[in-house]
Parts: structure tokens; sequence; C-alpha cells
């Protein structure tokens, strides 16, 4: 046979603390309240901003970060289909007819000129092109005296002497001037 076990005396409530353990309830529920609310403000501005941008798809933060990023990727992309565009439209057409072209593109001589000159020289090397273009076509102006052994290292190594080609993309115009110009940082 086996041995019953007793029930346990009923533990002693303390109703001292009951008034505590309400206000901390309560706290806890007015938190969780003004959470839900500042929530759903910042959604409904979610919304009506979506609204006014006609844009329809998910609206949240991990989504919008990583189409944010491949809007970056094909913008870098774009500068090289400009410049190739621009090559071809300058070979195409007679002369004196380019410069009006670029009016009626609304685009500056100086400005596709930098297309042109970065599509030329980056966008032949794939490799190149995928790795720098996130960088703008500022940064990549920039980048143009190096040569192709060190670009070859840039894109291939992901560094030639001080630059790095994980940091191309955030480093400042200047920064990027500095390194080329001097490479031996002097």
């Amino acid at each position: 046979m086996s041995r019953q076990k007793k029930a346990a005396p009923p533990a002693a409530v303390d109703t001292a603390d009951e008034p505590k353990i309400a206000a901390a309830l309560d706290s806890v529920r007015q938190d969780a309240a003004a959470t839900a609310l500042v929530v759903a403000e910042r959604n409904g501005r979610v919304t009506t901003l979506a609204r006014q941008l006609r844009y329809e798809g998910a609206t949240d933060p991990g989504t919008l970060e990583n189409s944010a990023r491949d809007a970056i990727r094909r913008i870098g992309m774009g500068i090289f289909e400009l410049g190739a565009y621009l090559l071809l439209l300058r070979e195409a057409c007679e002369h004196g007819s380019f410069l009006p072209a670029l009016e009626r593109l609304g685009l500056d001589t100086r400005a596709a000129q930098r297309y042109m000159q970065v599509t030329r020289r980056f966008a032949a090397n794939a490799s190149s092109a995928t790795h720098l273009e996130a960088a703008g076509v500022t940064r990549l102006t920039e980048l143009l005296p190096l040569d192709d052994e060190q670009l070859e290292e840039l894109t291939e190594l992901g560094q030639t002497g001080e630059l790095k080609l994980d940091d191309v993309a955030g480093m400042s115009v200047k920064e990027i001037h500095k390194i080329v110009a001097d490479p031996q940082g002097r």
C-alpha cells in the first residue's frame, strides 16, 4: 500500500501587501496603455505618410531598411548606367548635337563628364563596379586618379594603401581626396 500524502496547510496570505500589489499592477497597466498609445500614434503617422507617398508595401522598420538598402544599390548601379548612356549618346550624336542633348536632359556638362569618366573607369571591371556602386559619383570621381593596380587592390583585396573599400561609401570627399592625393599620409 502506498502512503497518502498529507495536504499542505493553506499558505498564509499577507493582506498588508495587497494595496502595493494593486498599485504596481495599476502602474504596469498604465505603462502598457501609454506604450500602446505611442505605438498607435506612430503607426498612424507611418500609414498617413505611406498614403501621401502612394506607398503600398510593408511599413515595419526591418522591411523598410532592406528596401532602402536595395534602392541605394539601384542608385549606385544607375550611376554606371547613366554614364554608359551618355557615352553612347556622345558617340551616336552628330558633331555639335551632344551638348543640346545634355541640355534637354537637364544635365550640366561637368556632371555628364563625371558620369562618363566614372563609368569608363569603373564599370569595365564588373568587380569594381559592384563594390563601389554605393559610393556615389562624387566619391567615385575622387578615385579616378588611382592606377589600375591600386583599383584592383581596392576591389579584390579590399584595401590599397590606407584606403579601405568598406570605408569609401562612408568617407567624405575630402577624406578620399586626401588619401588618393597622398597615399603615404604625408
